[in-house]
C-alpha cells in the first residue's frame, strides 16, 4: 500500500513499466465517489518508477504533481502513460495499473478524537465503554 501525507511532498514508488514520458495519476476515493487527477513525469530510482506528489489544498496545479486528497483513509490510484504533459483525461491515456492509497496526517495527537478507534474486543470483556461513548467520539470528526 502507497502512503501519502496529507500537506507535504511524498515521493512514491509505483511498480509499474512506463514506457512514455508522463504519468497521468487518478486518485479515487470510493466512499466520498470523489476522483483528483494530476501529472507526474517519473524519474527511475534503482529500476523502479518514483514520482513526487505535493499534497496540499489551496490552489493547485495538476499539472505538475499538485493534488488535494480532500479526506484521510483509503484512495484507489490509477496510473496511466501518456505523452502529453497537459492532457487530465483518463480516456486519452495508456493505463498501466492500480494501487491502493491510505491518505494520513500527523496533525491529530493520540488523544485527538480524529483518530481511528480500534475496538479489540466486543463481548470478551477487554473493550472499555459502551457505543454511545464511542460514537460521542466519532462525532468530532464528522462521522
Amino acid at each position: 500500500m502507497i502512503s501519502i501525507k496529507k500537506d507535504a511532498t511524498n515521493v512514491i514508488a509505483l511498480d509499474v513499466a512506463a514506457s512514455k514520458d508522463y504519468l497521468l495519476l487518478q486518485f479515487v476515493n470510493m466512499y466520498k465517489q470523489a476522483q483528483r487527477i494530476t501529472i507526474c513525469a517519473p524519474v527511475v530510482v534503482s529500476g523502479i518508477n518514483t514520482v513526487t506528489i505535493i499534497e496540499q489544498s489551496g490552489t493547485i496545479n495538476a499539472l505538475n504533481g499538485e493534488v488535494y486528497l480532500s479526506s484521510l483513509g483509503d484512495w484507489r490510484l490509477n496510473v496511466y502513460q501518456q505523452d502529453s504533459s497537459s492532457n487530465l483525461s483518463p480516456e486519452n491515456a495508456e493505463f498501466l495499473g492500480q494501487f491502493a492509497v491510505n491518505v494520513f496526517s500527523t496533525d491529530c495527537l493520540s488523544e485527538d478524537p480524529c483518530q481511528p478507534i480500534i475496538i479489540t474486543e466486543i463481548d470478551g470483556g477487554d473493550a472499555q465503554g459502551d457505543f454511545e461513548t464511542i460514537n460521542g467520539l466519532l462525532d468530532g470528526c464528522g462521522a
